[in-house]
């Protein structure tokens, strides 16, 4: 994947269903976690999506997203294999119109491991036959 950006090579792990490497985030991890979503959330027609659910609260929403996401470590692990899990998540409790805010407890989006599905719905197997797993966000209401 030489020579793509790192949104391109994340949508392509995802769309292949690949398992994706995890690193560890560490400041610059951080940036380029908050890069990923505002890429993902500009190109994937979700910002139209927004918009029309939260109308004038959008921006706030769509920082609030980014900022859960580059400071739980979790999540940020979520952002390299699947990140449309926490924007689908956080969109679900927008929906509900419930905040995302862990200190105030109403709704989390948290970090699960969930074995990859191959197209015929059977999880995928590695080499040593266990199943490959990927971090997937989803939403918990509190």
């Amino acid at each position: 994947m030489a020579g793509k950006s790192l949104i391109q090579q994340a949508a392509a792990k995802t769309a292949t269903g690949m398992q994706a490497t995890t690193t560890t985030m560490s400041a610059a991890g951080k940036q380029s976690v908050s890069a990923i979503l505002n890429g993902i959330l500009d190109g994937e027609g979700y910002r139209k999506r927004i918009d029309e659910i939260l109308g004038k609260r959008a921006p706030q929403f769509i920082s609030s997203v980014v900022t859960m996401a580059a400071n739980d470590t979790m999540l940020s692990k979520v952002v390299a294999s699947a990140p449309q899990t926490i924007i689908t998540s956080a969109l679900k409790a927008a929906a509900l119109d419930l905040p995302i805010d862990p200190a105030l407890g109403t709704a989390y989006v948290v970090a699960f491991k969930n074995a990859v599905k191959g197209p015929d719905g059977k999880p995928v197997k590695n080499e040593q036959g266990y199943n490959v797993t990927r971090d997937e966000a989803t939403l918990v209401v509190g």
